[in-house]
């Protein structure tokens, strides 16, 4: 990870204790016990673990989940739906 991210990023958004995509998992069980039907979620993501992202979001209930790459052609957002 750069030094220009480590220096200024909080460590808790930046590391986790077991899995790369724990925090994935926990926002797609938020947006599927707590937003209204519909609604549409775009995060940021790593860009090393976008089908990791995509699979946590299908399998957390959402749809419609598709990984966007950024101007260098690397997987940045992931975009997903809950259902209706």
């Amino acid at each position: 990870m750069s030094q220009n991210v480590v220096n200024y990023e909080p460590h808790t958004a930046l590391f986790v204790k077991d899995h790369p995509i724990e925090f994935y998992f926990a926002i797609a069980k938020f947006v599927v016990n707590c937003q209204y039907p519909g609604c549409f979620l775009l995060t940021e993501i790593n860009e090393n673990h976008g089908d990791d992202v995509k699979d946590a979001f299908e399998n957390g209930g959402l749809e419609n989940v598709q990984i966007f790459k950024d101007l260098q052609g690397k997987d940045r957002i992931a975009v997903a739906q809950k259902p209706n």
